[in-house]
């Protein structure tokens, strides 16, 4: 057996140990299970990702936790994947009306109750509305969403904080903000439902932003796609978008990231080369004018030789830390089967 099934068998015996969130938990591990399923051809990873999703959902009404990360709005976000992705029949509008009742809830009464809702959570919370918008069928209830997601907006840009937009010294999503705002705001202009006041918030805020360069190699490609998902949305900024993602392309070297900024076992998707793979490849994906010219075998050879999968398969404190979908073996293996998939062929 190789090092991927090994750890594939362990997760099968260590998930009682599992909360039922996303990006650390069951929901993840059931994604996990699923797509392993299915690229895989193995049935043994179905029947534990269908047990998984049972207790998911039979647990669902005992969480209060509404977050992306740990909570609800996570969970819901993996169950409409799986209904789009067919791992899950049903109406997803019916799955998760329950779901969106009590996030709605939690948020709408927020202030009120003087519960603390930090701003990059609220950008998930946008954005888990936003996906929601898109699949709702009654333009009610899209009305509805419209509301919570203005009123998550305004609460986003209250008292908002210059040094939200700073770099930290270290590279993890979580540690650089801007991306996440460019990203989620892009999204809301697809809607249509509050253009010009997103304009006037993100105008406050565009000089700091392009008249940056972040540091770290890594947080340049994320900022570059932040800025190219937000760029048809600005016209009036449109130029300057452009000449500041131009300069950043100059100023991405791939390899200086993967030997300089990473270590061995820097990995993950949460604060690895996974994420830079994902980054690079949704750039290539969808704004081809933009693409930089990477290699992805070579990002494959460098997650699949990483020290980290003997470290997990030897080490049971480092496997039960690094076992989430977000921030561990579960995303890097996913993301080796992707380039597997989409780049068997690829010629250096």
């Amino acid at each position: 057996m190789n090092y991927f099934d090994i750890l594939n068998n362990k997760l099968i015996f260590i998930d009682e140990l599992y909360p039922i969130d996303l990006a650390y938990g069951k929901m993840g591990l059931c994604i996990y299970l699923y797509y392993l399923s299915r690229w895989e051809e193995n049935d043994e990873y179905r029947q534990v990702a269908d047990r998984l999703l049972d207790e998911v959902i039979a647990n669902m009404p005992n969480m209060r936790d509404i977050s992306v990360e740990n909570g609800l709005a996570g969970i819901g976000l993996g169950l409409s994947h799986l209904v789009k992705e067919e791992f899950l029949g049903g109406d997803i509008n019916i799955i998760l009306e329950e779901v969106d009742s009590e996030i709605f809830k939690s948020i709408a009464f927020a202030e009120t109750e003087g519960t603390y809702l930090s701003k990059p959570m609220l950008l998930q919370l946008i954005y888990y509305f936003y996906l929601r918008h898109t699949e709702l069928k009654s333009s009610d209830h899209k009305y509805l969403y419209q509301e919570l997601i203005i009123k998550m907006i305004e609460m986003t840009h209250q008292n908002q904080r210059s040094d939200f937009f700073q770099e930290q010294s270290s590279f993890s999503i979580q540690n650089y903000n801007t991306p996440l705002f460019l990203f989620v705001f892009s999204k809301i202009f697809e809607l249509n439902v509050y253009n010009q006041r997103l304009t006037k918030i993100i105008e406050e805020y565009m000089s700091q932003i392009l008249s940056t360069i972040p540091y770290l190699h890594a947080n340049r490609l994320f900022l570059l796609y932040g800025l190219l998902c937000i760029k048809t949305y600005l016209p009036d900024y449109q130029n300057k978008i452009i000449e500041h993602a131009e300069l950043l392309i100059n100023r991405i070297d791939i390899e200086y990231i993967m030997n300089f900024e990473f270590k061995n076992q820097d990995i993950y998707i949460k604060d690895g080369l996974s994420f830079v793979y994902i980054l690079l490849y949704l750039i290539q994906k969808n704004f081809p004018d933009y693409g930089i010219a990477f290699n992805p075998q070579s990002i494959y050879k460098r997650i699949k030789n990483s020290d980290a999968w003997s470290a997990l398969i030897n080490r049971d404190y480092y496997l039960y830390l690094r076992k989430g979908l977000y921030d561990g073996f579960m995303g890097s293996n996913l993301v080796m089967l992707h380039i597997n998939r989409h780049f068997k062929n690829y010629e250096v």
